[in-house]
């Protein structure tokens, strides 16, 4: 199966596609030139073509995710989107 990397510095897409089946949190970094910007990068196990589609269907709200693995995401988003923020003060 393909694999693609995805990079988003959106909290919410971050955690959308953290809650995609067989998706793999990678890293969150600060962008070079804005330290305050974290962008968060994942793998997926889709297609370039998979993940158009993917993007596509986030956008247009017809995705679907379980709400609860979506909340649960959503907060570790935000754990580690603090964690990224304060060791770029650093």
């Amino acid at each position: 199966m393909d694999t693609v990397t995805v990079q988003t510095s959106d909290k919410i897409e971050a955690a959308f596609f953290w809650s995609q089946p067989g998706a793999k949190f990678v890293q969150a970094a600060p962008e070079p030139q804005r330290r305050r910007t974290i962008n968060f990068v994942f793998t997926l196990p889709l297609t370039e073509g998979g993940l158009v589609t993917l993007r596509t269907k986030f956008y247009n709200q017809d995705a679907i995710v379980e709400p609860k693995q979506f909340i649960a995401k959503l907060q570790d988003v935000d754990n580690v989107l603090h964690e990224a923020l304060r060791a770029a003060r650093r």
